[in-house]
C-alpha cells in the first residue's frame, strides 16, 4: 500500500475525534466499576452493565481486555492470597464466572463466551463436596471457549485452541485444536495461526483427520436453534452429518423473543425445543405437587403453539420436539398417570401440541420420547445440565440431529421412494435354487422364518406409504418366481414389485436398469441385501442409491428397516397410495406401444386426456410434492414449501394449474404443474414441471397450450419463459428447443396472438 493509498483509507479527522470521545466516554463510565481490581490496563473496560467484583486476593486486567455484562453480570472472584490474572486485549462475555483459590491466568486474545465457569477448585463449581487442592487453571494466548463451556480445576487449554458450546474439560487440551464434548475431547486440529475474528473461525484447515471425515461437503440447509437449554450439541450434530446442515443458536433460554421475531432470511429451517416446567408453566406447578386442571394446561399450550404458528410461518420445515418427563421423574408414584400426576400432564400437554400444530403444513412435531429410550439410562445427563444446562446425552441429541435432517431432507424433497431387495437369505431364508421353494425358511413354527414373514409385512407396509418396492436378485427367475406363486407363508406377491431383475447379472447394472424402467433418479433408491460384498459394490458402483448397513441376524431386519428415516414424507397424497398399481399399468402401456406401429397410433390408442385445475387447498399437498421433486422435465427447477406456493399462486398476476393425466388403462393422477406471471402485456413461463412417468406423450405439447391460454386469461400478448439448466434437466431443454417457440439462447417466447393449439390427438379440458 503506498502512503496516499494509507491517507485515503484512513477515517476522517472528525471520524476519528467522535470515536475517541464514544471510548472515552465508555472508558469513563467502565473504569469505576473496575475500582476493586488491583491492575486495570489501558482501555480495558466495561462495555454495558456491571460486573461483580469480589476480590479478597489479587485481580489483575491487562490492557484494551473487554467485560461485556448487558444480559447478566461478569463474576471475577479471588479468595485470599489467591492471584487471577487476565491478559490484553481479551473479551469476557456476559454471566462467566471466574475463581480463584489459588490461580486463574488467562491468556492475551482469549474469547470467552457466555455462561461459563472457569474455578480452579471444586468448591467454586456446582459439583462441590471434596476435599481436593486448588489447581490452577490456564488458558492460553487467542483459545476461544464458546458459551457454557467449564473448565475444572487443573485445566490447561492450549493456545489457540477451541472449545465448542457446553463442554466440559476435565483434561488440558494441547494447543491448535477444536474440542468439546462432555468430557471433552479433541474433535479436529487445525492450522496454526488459523485466521479468527469476531468471535468466528475464518479458516479452518483441518489436518490428521481421521479418514471417514475427510471429505466435509458445504452445508445442504441453514436453520435456526431455539430453545431454553444448552442446545450447542444439536448444532454440533448437524454439522457432523454426511450431509451437513447449519444451525445459529438462537440466544440462551430466549424462546419467546426469538419467536416474536424470528428472522428467516437465508434459513431454511428452525428447530424449537423446550423443557416441559419453563415453556408451560402449568406443567411447573404440578410438578410441585400443586393442583392444576387440564384447561390451564390446554390454554398454556396454545398460546405457546400460537407463538410458534405465527412467528415460523415463514420458514420452510419447522422441527417442534415433544416434552419428556425424565425416567427416574415418579411423580405421584401409582397416580401419576391420572388428572394430577406429572405423566398425565405432560400427556395432555402433548397431545393438544400435536393436535395445534398438525394443519400448519411447515410444522412437524417429533416424538422425543424416542430418543431419550434409544438414549438409554444416561439419556438424562443430571451432571452436565447442572455444569453447562446441558439436560441430554451425546446420543440422544444424535438421534435429534437424524429426524431433523430427515425432516429438511423431506421438505427439499430428497425422500428416497424406491427399496430394492435380494432374496435370498433377505426375503426368506436359504437359496431358493439350492433347496427349492418348499424349503425355504419363511413362517411356522421358526424364529427366523417368522422374522422373515414379519419382515415382509415391513416392507409391504411401506408400500402404503407410497414406497415403491423392486428385486434385484442372482438368481434363476422362474424357480425364484415360483416361491411367490406357491409358498402359503409369502406375504409378498408379484403384484407388490414395480419391478425386477432376477438373472446373473451385476446387480449394480440391474439397479440402473429399474431405474430406467420406472423412470426414476438413482437418488430415489434405497438398496438391501444381506451379502455385504453385493453392499460394497452397489456403494462403489452407484454413489448415489443409499445402501444401509444390514443386520447379519434375520431377527434383526424389521428394526433395521423401521430405523431408516430416507423415507420421511411431508404428506402421503392418493398418487403415492397408488404408485405401485400406476407402475403396473405403465407396464400395460408399454406393452401396448410395443404392439403398435407408430407413436401417432400408441397416443390414438391410449386415448389419453389432460386436464387443468387451479392451484388450491386441496390439490396443494401434491402440487408442492411435484414442485419439489421433479428434475428432468423441470424449467426452472424452484423449490418451495406448500404454503409458500400457495402464497406464491394468490400473489397479482399469479397463477397456477394443477395437470392431471389419464387414459383408457388408468390414471396417472396430478402430473403436471404450469405457472405464469403476467406483468403487463408479457406472461412469464415460471413453472413448467412434469413427472417424468407421463413423458413424451403429446402431455407436454398440451401443457404448452395450457401455459398460452393461462397467459391469455391474465391479459397478456406474449408468453416468455426461461430455462434455467441444471444437472438433472435437459430433457426440458430438449422439449423446448424443439417445441413451438421462438428462442435464443435460453429465452423462449410464444406470441399469444397465435397461441400454440392442444394436440389433435390428446383432449385437453380447461377449468371454468
Amino acid at each position: 500500500m503506498t502512503a496516499e493509498d494509507d491517507i485515503a483509507d484512513r477515517p476522517s479527522l472528525g471520524k476519528q475525534l467522535r470515536g475517541l470521545v464514544r471510548r472515552g466516554l465508555e472508558f469513563a463510565r467502565g473504569r469505576p466499576l473496575l475500582a476493586r481490581c488491583d491492575v486495570v490496563g489501558r482501555w480495558t473496560r466495561v462495555t454495558s452493565g456491571r460486573p461483580i467484583i469480589d476480590n479478597r486476593g489479587r485481580i489483575e486486567l491487562g490492557a484494551r481486555t473487554r467485560l461485556a455484562c448487558k444480559y447478566g453480570p461478569i463474576e471475577l472472584r479471588t479468595e485470599p492470597g489467591a492471584v487471577l490474572r487476565v491478559g490484553s486485549r481479551t473479551a469476557i462475555n456476559y454471566s462467566t464466572v471466574v475463581h480463584a483459590h489459588r490461580q486463574v491466568v488467562i491468556g492475551d486474545g482469549v474469547s470467552i463466551g457466555p455462561y461459563c465457569i472457569i474455578s480452579d477448585d471444586e468448591a467454586g463449581s456446582p459439583v462441590a463436596g471434596t476435599d481436593a487442592e486448588p489447581a490452577p487453571v490456564t488458558i492460553e494466548d487467542a483459545a476461544w471457549l464458546a458459551s457454557r463451556v467449564v473448565l475444572r480445576p487443573g485445566v490447561v487449554v492450549g493456545a489457540r485452541s477451541v472449545i465448542t458450546a457446553g463442554s466440559i474439560v476435565e483434561r488440558s487440551v494441547p494447543p491448535d485444536v477444536v474440542a468439546g464434548g462432555i468430557p471433552a475431547r479433541v474433535l479436529r486440529h487445525l492450522a496454526p495461526g488459523a485466521a479468527r475474528t469476531e468471535g468466528v473461525i475464518e479458516e479452518l484447515v483441518e489436518v490428521d483427520r481421521d479418514p471417514a471425515t475427510a471429505s466435509r461437503r458445504d452445508p445442504v440447509a441453514a436453520g435456526l436453534l431455539i430453545s431454553d437449554f444448552t442446545i450447542d450439541p444439536l448444532a454440533l450434530a448437524l454439522a457432523e452429518r454426511p450431509e451437513p446442515l447449519e444451525a445459529e443458536i438462537a440466544p440462551f433460554g430466549a424462546v419467546v423473543p426469538t419467536l416474536l421475531d424470528p428472522s428467516s432470511e437465508g434459513r431454511d429451517f428452525a428447530v424449537v425445543w423446550t423443557q416441559p416446567a419453563s415453556a408451560i408453566p402449568s406443567l411447573k406447578a404440578v410438578r410441585g405437587f400443586e393442583s392444576v386442571d387440564e384447561e390451564a394446561i390446554t390454554k398454556e399450550v396454545d398460546e405457546f403453539a400460537d407463538l410458534v404458528l405465527r412467528g415460523l410461518s415463514d420458514y420452510r420445515c419447522v422441527v417442534v420436539p415433544t416434552w419428556t418427563v425424565a425416567p427416574w421423574e415418579r411423580g405421584r408414584g401409582l397416580l401419576d398417570a391420572r388428572p394430577g400426576g406429572i405423566a398425565w400432564a405432560v400427556g395432555v400437554a402433548n397431545q393438544r401440541l400435536m393436535r395445534q400444530l398438525a394443519e400448519a403444513p411447515n410444522i412437524f412435531v417429533l416424538d422425543a420420547e424416542r430418543w431419550i429410550a434409544l438414549g438409554g439410562p444416561q439419556a438424562y445427563n443430571d451432571r452436565s445440565y447442572y455444569l453447562g444446562k446441558i439436560p441430554f446425552s451425546e446420543s440422544v441429541f444424535a438421534r435429534a440431529a437424524e429426524e431433523v435432517a430427515a425432516a429438511v431432507a423431506a421438505v427439499r424433497g430428497a425422500a428416497r421412494k424406491v427399496v430394492v431387495v435380494d432374496l435370498d437369505n433377505t426375503l426368506w431364508g436359504g437359496v431358493v435354487g439350492d433347496v427349492g421353494w418348499e424349503e425355504i425358511r419363511l413362517g411356522g413354527h421358526d424364529a427366523v422364518g417368522e422374522a422373515f414373514v414379519d419382515f415382509q409385512h415391513a416392507l409391504k407396509a411401506l408400500t402404503r406409504r407410497g414406497i415403491l418396492l423392486a428385486v434385484a436378485s442372482k438368481n434363476e427367475e422362474a424357480v425364484a418366481l415360483e416361491a411367490f406363486d406357491r409358498h402359503t407363508s409369502m406375504v409378498l406377491q408379484r403384484g407388490d414389485f414395480a419391478g425386477w431383475r432376477i438373472d446373473w447379472s451385476d446387480k449394480a447394472a440391474n439397479i440402473e436398469a429399474l431405474a430406467a424402467d420406472l423412470n426414476l433418479g438413482l437418488q430415489s433408491f434405497v438398496f438391501i441385501d444381506d451379502n455385504r460384498h453385493e453392499r460394497e459394490r452397489v456403494r462403489a458402483a452407484l454413489p448415489e442409491v443409499f445402501v444401509p448397513d444390514w443386520p447379519d441376524d434375520p431377527t434383526g431386519y424389521v428394526r433395521a428397516l423401521a430405523e431408516l428415516s430416507c423415507f420421511d414424507a411431508v404428506s402421503v397424497t392418493a398418487e403415492d397410495l397408488d404408485r405401485t398399481a400406476m407402475y403396473a399399468t405403465e407396464a400395460r402401456r408399454s406393452a401396448l406401444r410395443t404392439n403398435t406401429a407408430s407413436l401417432d397410433d400408441w397416443i390414438r390408442e391410449l386415448q389419453i386426456v389432460v386436464s387443468a385445475e387451479p392451484l388450491g387447498s386441496a390439490n396443494l399437498p401434491r402440487a408442492a410434492q411435484l414442485l419439489n421433486k421433479t428434475n428432468q422435465m423441470n424449467l426452472r427447477t424452484r423449490r418451495l414449501a406448500a404454503p409458500e406456493f400457495l402464497e406464491w399462486a394468490a400473489g397479482d398476476g399469479h397463477a397456477t394449474w394443477c395437470v392431471s393425466v389419464a387414459d383408457r388403462l388408468g390414471e396417472a393422477g396430478l402430473t403436471g404443474l404450469v405457472s405464469v406471471a403476467v406483468d403487463g402485456s408479457d406472461a412469464e413461463l415460471v413453472d413448467f414441471v412434469l413427472s417424468c412417468r407421463v413423458m413424451g406423450r403429446r402431455v407436454e405439447e398440451s401443457m404448452v397450450h395450457l401455459a398460452c391460454q393461462l397467459a391469455i386469461r391474465g391479459g397478456a400478448s406474449r408468453l416468455v419463459a426461461e430455462y434455467l439448466p441444471t444437472p438433472k434437466n435437459l430433457p426440458c431443454r430438449r422439449f423446448f428447443d424443439g417445441g413451438p417457440f421462438e428462442h435464443a439462447g435460453d429465452m423462449y417466447v410464444v406470441d399469444l396472438a397465435d397461441p400454440v393449439p392442444a394436440p389433435s390427438d390428446v383432449t385437453v379440458t380447461l377449468p371454468p
